[in-house]
């Protein structure tokens, strides 16, 4: 019968050893393969994070565009300032220049296709040079406009048609030095079409290619009226 010490006295080198060193290699092994699968989990799981990184770019910049195509449609009042470019259609036997101008309009998105608009142009120096002499014209045109949006995109396109009045001035001077000055308005028809471009939540950029058409006495000068300005959308 051996004593304690040499129940508890093994050489550390014995494979056979025991039990406990048989748990203990295993154990390393284990802790192998359960490192190696962990490198691999963190390989696939960065791999994983990479994707769904990206996912949520994707996701983000769809949102935002669908976020920005529901806000460019949104109803509510509006207001804008535009630059205008006049070019005459004067049925007139001189030389004329087109003019240059501002416009300044409100309105109303009733709803995501049409709004209702009130219109400002102003004109500045329509120059008629003929034989017999020379003259200005100025003056400017209030619309109410319907705008219409055939379609609901991020680019907004739409037409529209629009009545009101046109006040024209014009200073004449002739060859021999006499001077007039007159006035005249009349109604006026204005349509066109153009186009829409949101730059922000409340800010767009528009383009516009209308034509004005005064009536009666003032028939014979018809404008063209290219724009572009800007809008703030409430």
């Amino acid at each position: 019968m051996r004593n304690a010490d040499q129940v508890f006295e093994q050489d550390p080198t014995d494979h056979d050893a025991g039990p406990l060193s048989e748990n203990a290699r295993v154990l390393g092994d284990l802790t192998e393969v359960c490192v190696g699968a962990g490198g691999r989990d963190d390989h696939r799981k960065g791999r994983l994070q990479r994707r769904g990184g990206r996912s949520a770019q994707r996701c983000a910049k769809r949102k935002r565009r669908l976020r920005d195509r529901e806000h460019a449609h949104q109803t509510g009042p509006y207001l804008g300032v535009a630059f205008v470019y006049g070019a005459e259609e004067f049925n007139d036997d001189g030389v004329v220049k087109s003019s240059l101008g501002a416009a300044g309009f409100v309105g109303w998105r009733i709803i995501p296709h049409v709004a209702a608009e009130l219109r400002y142009t102003a004109f500045d120096g329509f120059d008629i040079q003929a034989s017999n002499g020379e003259a200005e014209v100025d003056g400017y045109a209030v619309t109410l406009n319907a705008k219409v949006y055939p379609i609901t995109t991020r680019i907004q396109p739409f037409v529209v048609l629009g009545v009101g009045g046109v006040h024209l001035e014009s200073k004449t001077r002739l060859n021999d030095g006499r001077r007039f000055q007159g006035q005249e308005s009349d109604a006026v028809f204005r349509f066109g079409a153009g186009g829409d471009l949101p730059l922000g939540e409340n800010l767009t950029l528009n383009l516009e290619a209308a034509y004005l058409a005064p009536t009666d006495d003032l028939s014979d000068f018809s404008i063209k009226e290219p724009s572009t300005g800007l809008t703030y959308r409430f």
